[in-house]
């Protein structure tokens, strides 16, 4: 019984040593990315879940893209077209909870770590709401420590 098990377990390990391919694993091919799976940044959903939208890369649109066929619906915001727009492109952009609404953020200043200031403006995205409402207050979260 010995015998048999141990023959069985040198077929196993030689099996899987021939299973492993031709060219040998070196640090080169770890470090280099070869094995790094492919994404996308700056994907960010939109609050009905059937569509996300990106920040095209000048900073001046955001499009938004269908996640069932990952095709381009439409364009939510431009800077060229938007009524009352007095800023040529932006840094991010988040939705409100219901979706009605774009809070854009331009002139990004970093001050530490994942602080920063920015000047924002909230946009509807409804054809007959007001414009674009912004309070160019630069407003700080505490007066102590770095933010």
């Amino acid at each position: 019984m010995r015998k048999v098990s141990l023959a069985l377990l040198l077929c196993l390990l030689c099996l899987a040593g021939m299973a492993q391919g031709q060219k040998a694993l070196d640090l080169k091919d770890i470090t280099s990315g070869r094995f790094r799976p492919e994404n996308i940044q700056g994907v960010i959903p939109t609050p009905d879940g059937e569509h996300y939208t990106q920040m095209n890369a000048d900073g001046t649109q955001i499009i938004k893209y269908s996640f069932r066929t990952g095709e381009k619906v439409e364009v939510i915001f431009d800077v060229n077209q938007a009524r009352e727009c007095d800023f040529k492109n932006f840094d991010s952009y988040q939705f409100s909870p219901d979706g009605d609404k774009l809070l854009i953020a331009t002139k990004t200043t970093p001050i530490y770590r994942h602080s920063y200031t920015a000047v924002h403006y909230i946009y509807p995205l409804k054809r007959n709401d007001k414009g674009v409402t912004t309070n160019n207050i630069i407003e700080r979260l505490s007066d102590g420590g770095p933010q």
